[in-house]
C-alpha cells in the first residue's frame, strides 16, 4: 500500500465510525507504528500493542518468545481486532442518545477526552469500562468531571465516594451542565504507551494532512464528528457559550501535542481551528507558566500542573483539582 495515495483521514474516520471496515488492520498498524506500517497485511505485534497495562501477563508471556506464548498473543490480538468492531454500533448509539438529550441548551463546556483503554488480557471478555459503552461502573477517566462539577456546584458535596459511579449518573451530570463531550479516539483501543502518544504529536511519520500532528488531526475529527451528529439529530448547529470552557482530559503527550502546535504560532494557526473554537484559542493554550507559549516541542515535557486546561496529572490519571482549576476561570 502506498500511503501517499491512501486517504488517511478518510480511512481513520471509517475505522472509528463504521462497524464493518476493511481498513481496520492497516489503521491499527498506523496508529501504533506510523505510515511505514500501513502496508503490513497483519497486525504488527509489538510491545506497543499488547494488553492495556505494561504488567499484563500477556506481555510477560510474549516477551519470553516461547512459540506457544507468541501464538497465543497473536490469536488474542486477532480476536480483539474483530470483536472490537462489535463495540462500534453500541457505543455510537449511546453517544447519539447523549447528544440528542443535550436539547437546545447553550453549550457551556467542551471536554476533550479519549476512550479509556481496553483490557485484552482475557480475549473472551474484553473489559470496556467506557461511559458510552454500557451501563456499568466507569473509570476515573469518566468520574472525574462528575466529581468536579458536583464539588463546584453542590455545597454539601462529599468526594468520599470516588468509585462506584454509574454511567447514568455521569451522563445526567454532563447533560445538566450542558457539556459537549468529544473523544479523539472514540472507541477503546489496547495499550497506547507514552512513546506512541509522543509520536502522535511530534513524529512526522504520523501526520495525515496539512502537516498537522496526528493528535491535532484527531482533535479536529472529533469536533467535526460531534458537530455532524448534533446537526443530524437537532437539525441545527449547536450553540456555544461565549464563555465556553475547554478542558483537555487526555494523557499528557496527546494534550501537549495540540497545545504545542497551536502555541507555536497562535495568529497563523488560529485559522486551523473550527470556526466555532477560533475565539477560544487563548483558552486552549492558556497556561500558568510564563514561558510555556515560547517552548516547542519541549512544551510537552513541562509539568502538567502548570497547565490549567489539562485535567490529567503527570501519571496520566485525571485530576479533579486540575479539572476544577480549568472550569473555575
Amino acid at each position: 500500500m502506498n500511503y501517499k495515495d491512501f486517504n488517511l483521514k478518510e480511512s481513520l474516520g471509517s475505522f472509528f465510525d463504521k462497524r464493518e471496515d476493511d481498513t481496520r488492520i492497516s489503521m491499527i498498524n498506523f496508529l501504533y507504528g506510523g505510515k511505514s506500517k500501513l502496508s503490513e497485511p497483519k497486525i504488527v505485534v509489538s510491545e506497543r500493542l499488547i494488553g492495556s497495562k505494561e504488567e499484563d501477563s500477556i506481555i510477560n508471556e510474549y516477551s519470553l518468545e516461547i512459540p506457544k506464548k507468541v501464538d497465543k498473543t497473536k490469536r488474542t490480538l486477532n480476536l480483539f481486532v474483530y470483536q472490537w468492531g462489535n463495540l462500534t454500533d453500541r457505543i455510537h448509539g449511546q453517544y447519539k442518545n447523549y447528544i440528542i438529550n443535550l436539547t437546545d441548551k447553550q453549550i457551556n463546556y467542551l471536554i476533550v477526552s479519549e476512550a479509556p483503554l481496553l483490557d485484552i488480557s482475557n480475549p473472551k471478555n474484553f473489559n470496556c469500562k467506557y461511559i458510552f459503552g454500557q451501563d456499568e461502573e466507569c473509570t476515573i477517566y469518566r468520574s472525574t468531571p462528575y466529581h468536579a462539577f458536583n464539588k463546584l456546584f453542590d455545597k454539601e458535596y462529599s468526594n468520599t465516594k470516588t468509585s462506584g459511579i454509574s454511567q447514568n449518573e455521569i451522563l445526567e451530570c454532563m447533560k445538566k451542565n450542558a457539556v459537549a463531550f468529544i473523544d479523539l479516539v472514540p472507541l477503546p483501543l489496547p495499550l497506547i504507551p507514552t512513546e506512541v502518544r509522543r509520536d502522535w504529536s511530534f513524529n512526522e511519520d504520523f501526520r495525515i494532512e496539512n502537516g498537522y500532528p496526528l493528535s491535532f488531526s484527531l482533535f479536529l475529527m472529533a469536533f467535526e464528528r460531534f458537530q455532524r451528529i448534533y446537526m443530524e439529530l437537532h437539525k441545527k448547529e449547536p450553540n456555544y457559550s461565549q464563555k465556553l470552557k475547554i478542558i483537555f482530559m487526555m494523557p499528557p503527550k496527546t494534550s501537549m501535542g495540540i497545545i504545542d502546535y497551536l502555541a507555536a504560532n497562535v495568529k497563523k494557526r488560529k485559522v486551523d481551528l473550527p470556526k466555532e473554537l477560533r475565539n477560544h484559542i487563548d483558552i486552549i493554550i492558556r497556561t500558568n507558566h510564563f514561558s510555556a507559549k515560547n517552548v516547542s516541542p519541549a512544551l510537552a515535557e513541562l509539568p502538567l500542573r502548570q497547565y490549567r486546561q489539562v485535567a490529567v496529572n503527570y501519571s496520566n490519571n485525571p485530576c479533579i483539582e486540575t479539572f476544577l482549576h480549568a472550569i473555575r476561570d
